[in-house]
């Protein structure tokens, strides 16, 4: 199972969500770490300046950006709408 590291950015920005998007972000998590790759958390990876990082979906507006560290480490760097890519 993969070990998550969550960034200060992504806390912040995970604690103004909505609690409703909290919940549904944390069974999202929880399939993340089984399985980065299901096919419901549309994982991709990110083009342009964004190129060294990968995205998934929490529901239809937002996103969890992210990076693959040593091993079965990943960093979570952001949550939220499309606004987190710029």
């Amino acid at each position: 199972m993969l070990s998550i590291i969550y960034s200060e950015k992504f806390i912040s920005q995970f604690e103004s969500l909505d609690s409703k998007i909290q919940k549904i972000a944390k069974k999202k998590i929880d399939n993340f770490k089984k399985n980065h790759k299901h096919p419901s958390l549309k994982t991709h990876k990110l083009n342009g300046i964004l190129a060294d990082y990968f995205s998934f979906s929490v529901d239809y507006e937002i996103r969890i950006v992210f990076e693959f560290g040593k091993k079965d480490t990943v960093h979570f760097l952001k949550i939220g709408d499309h606004s987190i890519y710029k």
